[in-house]
């Protein structure tokens, strides 16, 4: 897939409420801590 079909089909599935958290693989590789974390937050912020 290109990078443009990409994000197409990523709005076609936001449209029906899912939602992306997105992170570089250096920020992966590099901070794993700093990324859970934001993950945690996000989890505890849009819970239902």
């Amino acid at each position: 897939m290109t990078l443009g079909e990409i994000l197409l089909w990523q709005e076609e599935l936001e449209s029906h409420g899912i939602q992306f958290l997105r992170f570089e693989e250096r920020e992966v590789r590099k901070d794993l801590n700093t990324v859970l974390d934001v993950i945690e937050r996000w989890i505890e912020f849009n819970a239902i």
